[in-house]
């Protein structure tokens, strides 16, 4: 078989260049170093966020009725709530704007953790703010909001999925989305509907705290 100068044959050339396969985990094709932990951060970032953010919703409605907290008249609670929220609204929409920014400045890990870190300790701090409707509790819903900017912006999918299949990412996403919601309705709602909201918000809050930490060990750079 004839060889060239450098001593390999015509076949050896082919065969050298043949693209290797990406390795794949839960068959989706990642970057090297990617671990199953890394992966498992993908849902689990819109998952807790939703954790959050359902069971904030839902139970802020209960909370302003209390007349042992806000005593919001219940013709006015809907008025209240919404007013809740989109005040709330502005400064969600500039922080995601520039969160891009801290995920770069920071990383990745400390990103999430410093967010959902202070986002659970504000959740559990929402009864405390009673009766200060505007001065207590929308301001604390507005730095709740400021610390979803995070999890919505999460560039982890694009850091650990190679760019052809970022729609599996997206997928991914998707259902910590959903399962997040079911825990907290399905689940972390139900077990604390009962109980006085400044407990109920502590549970919340420190499941979130949980999750937190989790993402130092699972959020790769």
């Amino acid at each position: 078989m004839r060889r060239t100068m450098s001593g390999t044959t015509p076949s050896d050339i082919v065969f050298s260049g043949k693209p290797e396969k990406p390795r794949t985990i839960f068959r989706i094709p990642v970057k090297d170093g990617v671990t199953y932990c890394n992966i498992l951060a993908i849902p689990l970032v819109p998952l807790t966020m939703m954790l959050l953010s359902t069971y904030l919703n839902a139970q802020v409605i209960f909370i302003l009725a209390d007349p042992a907290f806000f005593g919001i008249a219940t013709d006015k609670i809907g008025y209240v709530s919404g007013v809740l929220i989109f005040a709330s609204l502005p400064g969600a929409i500039i922080g995601t704007f520039f969160i891009g920014f801290v995920f770069d400045i920071l990383g990745r890990k400390m990103t999430l953790f410093v967010s959902f870190f202070l986002g659970s300790l504000l959740l559990a701090a929402i009864p405390w703010t009673a009766p200060k409707l505007y001065e207590g509790l929308l301001v604390v819903r507005i730095l709740l909001q400021l610390c979803f900017c995070a999890p919505v912006s999460s560039p982890l999918p694009a850091d650990y999925i190679h760019r052809e299949y970022i729609g599996m990412g997206t997928s991914m996403q998707g259902i910590g989305l959903v399962i997040g919601e079911v825990i907290s309705m399905g689940v972390l709602f139900r077990l604390t509907v009962d109980l006085n909201p400044v407990y109920g918000f502590a549970i919340a809050g420190g499941l979130g705290l949980f999750f937190s930490f989790c993402f130092l060990f699972m959020v790769k750079e």
